[in-house]
């Protein structure tokens, strides 16, 4: 089995180098998407209580009906606020994503250095079940698990695997 490379020692890109990104993907974020609509959905319920709540005694409703109806409703829509306020900030927060640019890829994290690799370091690209596979000339290997603009990782692989042939011939 090959050595896989030590982050800490991926170089950058050049110093003044002008990127020209060709594609760019974004790391999926799995149950994002369910929480910002469970949020949504909290919000939209307990604004409809409230209101019902407040308009309740213009439609006949008892009064214990109407209390129920505007702390249910106020609570859920806290609730909602408080989980809007807490997914939303997380997403955006959560800046990682895959850019094929014509020199190289170069895989950004919110949370240490973007690593920069040169189409002529990256001997093959492959996908597997679990992870996208950077094999070098010298025989070491960088996995990357993250899923990338909703693609499989074969996909990915594909067409990371297209652009640095282009990139041999000067195609980009």
């Amino acid at each position: 089995m090959a050595a896989v490379t030590d982050p800490s020692t991926t170089p950058t890109a050049p110093e003044g180098a002008r990127r020209r990104v060709l594609e760019f993907y974004r790391e999926d974020t799995p149950g994002m998407a369910r929480a910002l609509i469970l949020a949504a959905a909290l919000i939209s319920i307990g604004g409809l209580l409230a209101l019902l709540g407040a308009l309740s005694r213009q439609i006949g409703v008892p009064p214990a009906v109407k209390t129920a109806m505007g702390i249910a409703g106020s609570v859920l829509l806290a609730i909602g606020l408080v989980r809007g306020f807490i997914v939303f900030p997380s997403v955006l927060w959560r800046e990682r994503s895959l850019s094929i640019e014509k020199e190289g890829v170069r895989f950004t994290w919110h949370d240490r250095e973007p690593e920069f690799y040169a189409w002529s370091e990256v001997n093959v690209f492959e996908g597997t079940a679990g992870a996208l596979l950077l094999r070098f000339a010298d025989g070491s290997v960088r996995a990357y698990s993250g899923r990338f603009g909703g693609k499989e990782f074969t996909d990915l692989a594909k067409s990371l695997e297209s652009c640095r042939r282009k990139a041999q011939f000067s195609l980009l």
